[in-house]
């Protein structure tokens, strides 16, 4: 219930998808679980954008070519 609560708390004072990521990750504690819940919210309020596709380009699966299936995803939204 915490987490949830946190995270909702961070959604809802920020203004986009990379301010929710800075704040949970700055947070300390379980930010792992309150980021992981705000970033989903958050994705579903912001989409995704360019700065996401950054995000998602640095990832070591990326780099190891294995992203078809966010690729496919994202091609279905």
């Amino acid at each position: 219930m915490d987490a949830l609560a946190m995270a909702l708390h961070t959604v809802l004072y920020s203004n986009s998808f990379a301010e929710v990521v800075i704040k949970n990750a700055d947070m300390g504690g379980d930010c792992d679980t309150v980021g992981a819940i705000a970033g989903q919210i958050a994705g579903a309020i912001y989409g995704i954008d360019s700065y996401m596709l950054h995000l998602y380009s640095q990832m070591d699966d990326c780099k190891k070519e294995r992203y078809e299936v966010f690729l496919k995803a994202f091609k279905l939204a």
